[in-house]
């Protein structure tokens, strides 16, 4: 590519396309919390077969507070 056009870009933080660099912290965090969200819907699911577990590891734990929590 031609480096004068390069130079014309306004570059922000490490050279990337915007100046305040909150798009990652906004995708992520909402990818981070979706994931979060499904993996307890998955363990409020499966609570019954891990109710040993939780009790094994004295976790006072409630099939409705996983499903609250997702």
């Amino acid at each position: 590519m031609n480096s004068e056009l390069i130079d014309q870009l306004q570059l922000g933080v490490n050279g990337l396309p915007y100046q305040i660099p909150i798009h990652p912290n906004f995708v992520h965090l909402t990818l981070g919390l979706f994931i979060v969200a499904i993996g307890f819907d998955i363990v409020g699911v499966l609570f019954p077969l891990e109710k040993p577990v939780f009790k094994l590891l004295a976790i006072p734990a409630t099939r409705s507070n996983f499903f609250d929590v997702g």
